[in-house]
């Protein structure tokens, strides 16, 4: 049979299959457009995770007058040694690191020294105009969810006219309560 005979014969088949192809390949490059266009992310931030143990911080950070502060509070009797974890996401290298710090005594406010020359904005909106979205994309660790799979937190993500940023400290679903603290819009860490 001749290849053009065979296209003849069978137009509506070849359109079936490779219509649904061209639209999902439409789709795709569509959805792409985005991330080529828009700027990198120029401001790095910082954030903090209670790794697993809501409510068992032992302190709580805050932005005041444009300087991370951290606050010492009381631990709860069955949290034991757990403490927040304070990170600072680089973007212009897109890693996470995290930054010490100590905890001051209850009701005792100090600077982190880590972040003592660092100037914070805490808005959500970035100088660049990129978005903090705390609950970032979430994701199924299985085909639909059909078999038994679980919806899982994919970390904190920056957003910018379409285009999405993952900040993804790990791999784990769970637990994960990251919160924002602020945009570094000047100085750097020690």
């Amino acid at each position: 049979m001749a290849p053009g005979r065979f296209v003849r014969e069978n137009v509506l088949i070849l359109l079936g299959i490779s219509l649904p192809v061209l639209i999902l390949l439409g789709a795709l490059v569509l959805t792409s457009l985005p991330a080529m266009w828009v700027a990198d992310p120029a401001y790095d931030f910082l954030f903090v995770d209670n790794n697993y143990n809501y409510g068992c911080q032992g302190s709580r950070f805050e932005v005041r007058k444009d300087k991370l502060e951290i606050v010492g509070t009381t631990y709860k009797e069955h949290c034991g040694n757990q403490r927040q974890e304070l990170y600072l996401f680089e973007a212009k290298t897109g890693t996470i690191r995290e930054l010490p710090y100590e905890i001051p005594t209850e009701g005792v406010r100090e600077l982190v020294d880590a972040t003592a020359q660092m100037t914070l904005d805490p808005r959500y909106t970035s100088p660049d105009g990129y978005k903090i979205d705390e609950n970032g994309p979430s994701y199924r660790s299985d085909i639909f969810g059909i078999f038994g799979g679980s919806r899982c937190r994919g970390g904190m993500a920056i957003a910018k006219e379409g285009r999405v940023v993952r900040v993804q400290k790990g791999q784990d679903c769970y637990y994960r309560q990251e919160k924002f603290l602020g945009w570094i819009v000047s100085g750097e860490e020690k």
